[in-house]
């Protein structure tokens, strides 16, 4: 194939998804129905991108809390603060901040794995993974616990993320798209380092 066609990586929630997420959140929703949710979720995407002649499809980011607040849950060492900002529309100064009071950590992963596996059940299409990149989960973490840099929290960020992205090639997963919307390629931190070195140390494992 010369010019596979993909997607971005989310999909556009149906209405019926907010009303189950504001269920979820009332805890009116079992583990099971939870699942069921996703599953129906997900396969929506699927079939969107597959009548659309998608080559290689996503699984449609689902269940995903925006963008990347959600992965916080996952990641220990950290204090959630409340939203500077909570009217009008969401941006990035209505995310939730967070304290960081210790040295982080995903010892459960983020959960893409999980997500990318329930896809990979529901398509018979090549199936791309989206993991988010580390420079764009430094952006709502606050310094503290020890880390008195942002170099040295975001080195544990990239273990996070490359711990993450060798799991979903132990799954199967060929094609991992690695999200960094809050960086320049070529920008320097205070250290020197930029995103494209920190590229080389997710993939290298360092």
């Amino acid at each position: 194939m010369l010019l596979p066609t993909s997607v971005v990586g989310s999909h556009g929630l149906p209405g019926w998804v907010w009303l189950a997420r504001e269920a979820m959140e009332a805890g009116r929703l079992g583990a099971t129905d939870v699942r069921e949710l996703m599953e129906d979720a997900t396969q929506a995407a699927l079939l969107d991108q597959e009548r659309a002649g998608i080559d290689v499809v996503t699984t449609g980011e689902m269940m995903r809390v925006r963008f990347i607040i959600g992965f916080y849950d996952r990641i220990t060492g950290i204090r959630r603060l409340a939203p500077p900002r909570k009217l009008g529309q969401p941006l990035w100064d209505t995310n939730t901040p967070f304290d960081v009071v210790e040295k982080i950590g995903a010892p459960d992963g983020l959960g893409i794995v999980e997500e990318w596996k329930l896809a990979r059940s529901l398509t018979t299409k090549r199936l791309k993974a989206t993991v988010p990149g580390p420079y764009t989960l430094l952006v709502p973490l606050r310094l503290g616990g020890g880390y008195r840099d942002k170099e040295t929290l975001l080195a544990d960020l990239v273990a996070i993320v490359n711990a993450e992205c060798r799991a979903l090639v132990a799954a199967g997963c060929d094609f991992i798209q690695i999200d960094e919307p809050q960086s320049s390629p070529s920008r320097p931190t205070s250290s020197g380092s930029t995103p494209i070195a920190a590229s080389g140390r997710r993939r290298a494992g360092s």
